[in-house]
């Protein structure tokens, strides 16, 4: 018996993006064999000829990305769309502060690697390029009129566009984020991450006495937790590193295979007029040496710096660098994304003699240069530290953290340290160490503040029972992440699993619809 009757007719568009589009395609293939009408907007070239050539799903409409890029102008021009236009259907006064998401138009991966800091398109480029897509997603979701659309990240400005129009209309719209317990993510329903049956799970656990089933896997995660982080080559399970990366050694096999993947993508690409096309669709095999070979540079200078010793600094506030371009520093973070300015302004004002302690981000080891982590080294009252150094024991020595809203944060509520959070992120709101930071310049009274209260509340009932209760909303609504980023259109087990996954989640969109927050 088919129990997945409530999908019949249901319209669903899919949003496939990038590589993540085939693994995620068996998801799209089981929503139309429910009886699901489905529509698409396909982001890269290779999915678009897939989605247009594949014969398991009969697309109601595709949108292609690659179009709108190559043919902004025009339509703009064609349909007269204006500003005027594109700020009453979406209700964006301005599209300027969220143009740092669209990183291959506003910075230069020509110039240098990883990129240099100059735009790589216009300024009237970027606004045809916006107002075209504004255009042709109006039109595409009007004439559609889907009842749920399913992404896989809110990563940029076309996302908070359908955002916008999904608010509008009442239809729920979303994605997937880590939680950052364990290897547990959940569905969020907007950008910035602050609506989600996760969140609500956790809102329940707090205010109505719940006492969750998972709540002793809880206290045994953060027992396991302080156990394992002893270890220096422990890492909290969140797929962001591994120790073997911070060991990698110049002309490594990893980077060689990955050097001779971009060189086979470049021949494979073709003739195709890659001026005109965005993100990975743009390569030359130029830039596959120079990248290549500037990274080695980078991983050679790096592992030879002079870092400054950790144990000679007795009083410290920790900031973590984020990985850039990400997220969480353009969508989520789009007045303090440069992050050296940012460490400069926060070293200047921090109370009571307190040190800025930085230490970079373990995946842009080797993407980072030595130039790069000198300027921040040689800033006023700025101390770099060895990226080797396990975060477990910066926590243990730190009087507060600030973040860019990493997993550090999560991290350090297990070691009863302040988090203080850069940015508009909203996962981990609900943790008891959590303060949100809007004006930097306001460190020292929230750092003076937290030093009054925070201590003897880090050791209360309240604080602990707050922690618990979070990591058991993670296990109680959350999937492990780790199956959703596999390879599911290959391995059966873990399709199953993340099809339940979705069923689930759809279930609950259409019984408590009705209470939704748009």
């Amino acid at each position: 018996m088919n129990n997945n009757f409530f999908l019949k007719e249901k319209k669903i568009l899919y949003i496939l993006q990038r590589n993540n589009a085939f693994k995620q395609f068996p998801i799209v293939e089981k929503l139309y064999q429910s009886g699901a009408k489905i529509s698409t907007i396909a982001f890269k070239k290779t999915i678009e000829k897939y989605v247009s050539t594949q014969s398991k799903v009969q697309f109601q409409g595709i949108l292609k990305h690659s179009y709108i890029e190559e043919n902004a102008k025009e339509i703009v021009e064609k349909n007269n769309y204006t500003f005027e236009n594109f700020r009453e259907d979406y209700g964006i006064t301005s599209f300027w502060k969220h143009v740092s998401s669209l990183r291959r138009k506003v910075l230069s991966y020509k110039k240098k690697y990883p990129y240099a800091f100059e735009q790589n398109n216009t300024d009237e480029e970027i606004e045809d390029y916006i107002l075209a897509f504004g255009f042709e997603l109006k039109n595409f979701f009007y004439k559609f009129k889907p009842d749920l659309c399913i992404g896989y990240i809110f990563g940029n400005i076309e996302f908070l566009m359908l955002e916008k129009l999904c608010n509008k209309e009442k239809i729920p719209y979303y994605n997937n984020s880590d939680t950052k317990v364990d290897n547990i993510s959940a569905f969020f329903y907007d950008t910035n991450h602050t609506k989600s049956f996760f969140q609500h799970r956790i809102k329940d656990l707090n205010t109505k006495n719940k006492i969750s089933k998972n709540r002793s896997k809880a206290e045994a995660y953060i027992s396991n937790y302080l156990i394992k982080s002893k270890d220096k080559n422990y890492t909290l399970t969140n797929l962001l590193t591994e120790p073997s990366n911070l060991d990698r050694k110049i002309f490594n096999i990893h980077d060689i295979k990955s050097l001779f993947r971009n060189i086979f993508h470049t021949f494979k690409m073709g003739k195709i007029d890659k001026s005109k096309i965005d993100g990975s669709d743009h390569m030359d095999i130029r830039h596959c040496f120079r990248d290549y070979f500037y990274k080695q540079k980078n991983i050679f200078d790096v592992s030879r710096m002079k870092f400054d010793d950790l144990n000679k600094i007795k009083d410290f506030v920790y900031l973590p660098l984020g990985l850039y371009p990400e997220t969480t520093l353009s969508m989520l973070n789009n007045v303090y994304d440069n992050q050296i300015n940012t460490a400069r302004v926060l070293a200047r004002f921090l109370p009571n003699n307190l040190k800025l302690v930085v230490k970079d981000h373990p995946y842009a080891f080797g993407r980072n240069s030595k130039s790069f982590l000198i300027k921040l080294q040689k800033s006023p009252n700025v101390k770099l530290i060895n990226y080797k150094i396990p975060n477990s024991y910066i926590y243990q020595k730190m009087k507060c953290l600030v973040s860019f809203a990493g997993t550090s944060i999560f991290e350090s509520c297990i070691y009863k340290k302040p988090a203080i959070q850069i940015g508009s992120l909203g996962i981990m709101r609900d943790l008891p160490n959590f303060y949100q930071l809007h004006d930097i310049y306001k460190i020292e009274s929230l750092i003076l503040e937290i030093e009054k209260k925070f201590k003897e509340y880090s050791e209360s009932e309240d604080y602990r029972n707050k922690l618990l209760n979070y990591i058991s909303a993670a296990y109680d609504t959350g999937y492990f992440i780790d199956m959703y980023e596999s390879k599911i259109n290959e391995i059966e087990k873990n399709r199953d699993y993340i099809w339940n996954v979705h069923l689930s989640e759809i279930k609950k969109i259409f019984k408590y619809k009705k209470k939704f927050l748009f």
